[in-house]
């Protein structure tokens, strides 16, 4: 009986020292898994989809992130684009051989098929463990816009004053001068808003304190400059450019051109020496959509506007669509106007 029981002891002693040392090594195994996983990158970008992109409150770090923002991207704008880009599709992670030399890890954050973000982790040499050190939308995400305004207005995008150093004056065709040394030349601004999420929440603009209207066309925003000649300038801008555009097609003849654009200039004479060697063989023409906007005054002898149109040429009962979108200047020429240029406007012919 005392060997038996000496054996129990002895079993138990051991089976109690196993139990410890295994729930020891379980402890230091579990320490050292966590130690592990920390020091990995995969759960700091997955910490920061969950606590800061899935929840909206990424707009509160983008100093610490150093998050390339516009200006006049404001919290309300910047959640609502997030929000946007975000909803209803899955947000993950994968890792990008693309990285800034003073990073040791980056990845790129989808929403649904779309990159998002691209992040930057640090591995700090003495924990060994990842922060994010830097993160950027890509750049298919960042918009711009144009807003064409007079130099006398004053302009707010999403409630923001804008800046002084984004507004720069029209690069003006070449026109003589006598018609620019007006003490009272009112010039015409383009302001561009780079760097923004979404199509602003609110363009304003006002002049000596009253509110002006402010009217968007495909992505461009003109800050509406009403001035008693508008009609009539208008209605001379739009035969100007339909007679060019039906000249340039050989539909028209030179006599027709100077009814509506001044003959001494540069842009006539241009006219008259250009050998239209690539018009299109057709059989009928028809001017249509024209329209004409972003009017402006500079003074009461010089004026500009956007024509659009389309010549739609019959080429053997097919339709081809020449389009037609620039800013036209005129003068005034006694109880009219001539148009004296026409410059390509830069923006997507809608």
């Amino acid at each position: 009986m005392k060997q038996r029981s000496l054996f129990y002891k002895i079993y138990f002693a051991a089976v109690a020292v196993f139990a410890v040392l295994l729930i020891t090594g379980l402890f230091i195994m579990h320490g050292r898994l966590a130690d592990y996983e920390a020091a990995q990158p995969e759960p700091t970008v997955n910490r920061l989809i969950e606590t800061k992109i899935k929840t909206g409150d990424i707009y509160s770090e983008r100093e610490e992130y150093s998050l390339k923002l516009s200006p006049y991207e404001t919290k309300e704008s910047f959640n609502s684009a997030l929000k946007e880009l975000t909803n209803g599709k899955e947000i993950t992670a994968a890792s990008s051989s693309v990285k800034p030399k003073d990073c040791d890890v980056a990845y790129n954050i989808k929403a649904g098929d779309t990159v998002l973000f691209n992040v930057y982790l640090k591995k700090n040499g003495k924990t060994k463990k990842y922060a994010v050190s830097g993160l950027e939308f890509d750049s298919s995400v960042y918009k711009s816009f144009k807003i064409t305004v007079s130099s006398d207005a004053e302009v707010k995008i999403n409630g923001i004053i804008v800046n002084p150093e984004d507004r720069a004056d029209e690069k003006l065709p070449n026109i003589k001068s006598d018609l620019l040394k007006s003490d009272k030349l009112i010039k015409k601004q383009i302001i561009t808003a780079n760097d923004l999420l979404n199509k602003p929440e609110s363009v304003t603009a006002s002049s000596g304190g009253k509110e002006l209207t402010v009217r968007e066309d495909g992505g461009v925003y003109n800050v509406v400059q009403s001035f008693d000649e508008m009609k009539a300038v208008g209605d001379i801008a739009g035969k100007a450019a339909s007679v060019y555009a039906e000249y340039m097609q050989n539909d028209s003849n030179l006599a027709s051109v100077k009814k509506y654009i001044d003959s001494d200039t540069d842009f006539y004479t241009n006219i008259r020496k250009s050998l239209v060697m690539f018009v299109l063989e057709h059989q009928s023409y028809a001017i249509k959509d024209l329209t004409v906007t972003d009017y402006h005054k500079y003074s009461d002898d010089l004026f500009s506007c956007r024509v659009r149109l389309v010549n739609a040429l019959n080429r053997n009962g097919a339709i081809y669509e020449d389009k037609f979108d620039k800013y036209v200047y005129l003068r005034r020429d006694g109880n009219t106007y001539k148009a004296i240029d026409m410059q390509n406007t830069g923006d997507s012919v809608k």
